[in-house]
């Protein structure tokens, strides 16, 4: 029987993508975070606090009790896809509530951590991948197995950041998943884009922006004040207009050289 909860493993922000062969690398897909238990054949779908969103994802929970695994905890990523196979944030809600012309939902899984009464935790993360694989790979649409690559993880970062996709995750050879906990065992690096708007307010949220025609694009957390009127850089992930920036800052202008004469 597979435990009442697991907490997922956390991810720690990194500036780069680590080199070497020592690492795996994966696409970080964006959507929401859930994790899968299923016991006694059904399937139920817990977000990262630990909440049931099962009755939300009838449909998802269904792909995944069709693949016949008895008893497991999968984590994984919820998105929704376009027919590019790109994923959409932004086209999540729609998604779930299952309207006509929806996007189809995906549940995207990248880690194993109990299976037919065998706890993996302590087991590394490749051999965990290749158990997960077994199990998934190539046996229903919307229960797709997360590919890795072992080394180059550098490369793989500039092709996500060239497609436009969240970022990677990298996550170190022979490491053990650590419930609930945030090591630099596994690395999250975002693919951020830069993007000049003109500040139109100060709010809770942050830098009130706005575009070349005065529409709001959003918020963007700053560290220095930065100047109401004033165009500045913002560093985000890839904005497409009519939608709102995510996960945005302010860059700090650079200080002016001080006079020498």
């Amino acid at each position: 029987m597979p435990a009442p909860w697991i907490a997922p493993q956390l991810l720690t922000v990194a500036k780069a993508a680590p080199p070497g062969d020592g690492w795996l690398h994966e696409i970080k897909y964006d959507g929401y975070r859930l994790l899968c238990r299923v016991e006694g054949g059904r399937a139920r779908f817990f977000t990262r606090p630990g909440n049931d969103w099962t009755s939300e994802l009838p449909r998802l929970a269904a792909a995944v009790e069709g693949l016949g695994i008895r008893s497991a905890w999968l984590d994984g990523e919820m998105v929704a896809l376009r027919p590019d196979g790109m994923p959409d944030f932004h086209a999540l809600p729609r998604a779930i509530s299952g309207k006509r012309g929806a996007l189809p939902l995906v549940y995207q899984v990248f880690d194993l951590l109990h299976a037919e009464g065998h706890a993996l935790l302590g087991m590394d993360v490749l051999t965990r991948k290749r158990m997960l694989e077994a199990l998934v790979r190539d046996r229903c649409a919307c229960v797709r197995y997360t590919d890795h690559l072992v080394g180059n993880g550098p490369a793989l970062f500039q092709a996500a950041h060239a497609a436009g996709l969240e970022g990677i995750v990298s996550k170190r050879l022979g490491s053990r998943y650590r419930p609930g906990a945030r090591s630099r065992d596994w690395l999250k690096v975002k693919c951020m884009h830069r993007y000049t708007f003109t500040v139109a307010g100060l709010g809770k949220d942050g830098a009130v922006l706005v575009d070349e025609e005065g529409s709001f694009v959003g918020c963007a957390f700053y560290q220095r004040r930065p100047e109401i009127g004033r165009a500045v850089e913002v560093a985000a992930l890839r904005w497409t207009p009519g939608r709102k920036l995510r996960h945005a800052t302010v860059v700090p202008a650079a200080p002016e050289p001080s006079g020498t004469g």
